[in-house]
């Protein structure tokens, strides 16, 4: 499904207006996270403190307080 860039764009300005927004990191996110950087201590939530479009394929992504990137969702699945 192509993404409509006027849903898209209306969605990233209102979670854009929505920042910060506080968040708790799955165990499996967690895992991945301690993983690449075992030297690091792992929070149990952070906030979302940016938010991007990086494509249709990519969808839509965060930066956390933490300076680590998370995709949020796909915005392709979006109707």
């Amino acid at each position: 499904m192509i993404d409509d860039p006027e849903k898209t764009d209306r969605l990233i300005a209102e979670l854009k207006a929505s920042l910060p927004v506080e968040t708790r990191l799955t165990q499996i996110l967690m895992r991945a996270i301690e993983k690449q950087t075992p030297d690091l201590a792992t929070p149990d939530s952070c906030n979302v403190v940016s938010i991007f479009y990086t494509g249709e394929e990519g969808g839509i992504a965060g930066l956390f307080n933490a300076n680590y990137v998370m995709s949020l969702m796909s915005s392709s699945g979006l109707g």
